[in-house]
């Protein structure tokens, strides 16, 4: 297997690569925006316009915890944390029921999937970038700058090799 700057690198190219062969952004917009027509016509069944409903407010909770809260030490906290991994795996489990629930939302079940493994491999991918770097450097402290919605996965995935 290779390693180092080479294999971060191409791996970083397959997930660019991934994500442009199937217009990633594109149809993650497309497929939020075909809910919202759904949404606003009436044509969600129940049970998916209560799950975005519970998502909204979800989202919406998210939000203005982060406004009370602006700062950089409350963002970085287990609390924050937990907020955030909240928000994050509900968007994954109410987007995939609703698509499962809803017939005209059917062309969008293996993009679905196939959002969740890229926020899997990506993580995947940073937290092998910096074990590799810690291993490198063992006695020093390394500085890891992401979005906040990165930070609770990868406290996981390195605490599954024994690195936070």
């Amino acid at each position: 297997m290779t390693t180092g700057p080479t294999a971060t690198a191409i791996r970083v190219r397959e997930i660019i690569t991934s994500m442009r062969e199937n217009r990633y952004f594109e149809t993650l917009s497309e497929m939020v925006n075909d809910v919202k027509i759904l949404r606003s016509n009436g044509k969600l069944v129940d049970e998916a316009s209560f799950e975005l409903d519970l998502f909204d407010k979800v989202s919406m909770a998210k939000g203005f915890w982060l406004q009370d809260r602006p700062d950089a030490k409350t963002l970085n906290s287990k609390l924050g944390d937990q907020i955030v991994k909240t928000e994050h795996e509900l968007r994954y489990a109410i987007f995939r029921r609703i698509i499962e629930i809803t017939p005209e939302l059917h062309k969008y079940r293996q993009f679905i999937t196939l959002v969740i493994d890229e926020w899997y491999r990506r993580n995947k991918s940073m937290a092998d970038n910096i074990a590799k770097w810690t291993e490198k450097f063992p006695k020093s402290k390394i500085t890891v700058l992401v979005g906040a919605e990165h930070r609770y996965i990868l406290h996981k995935l390195l605490a599954e090799r024994n690195l936070s």
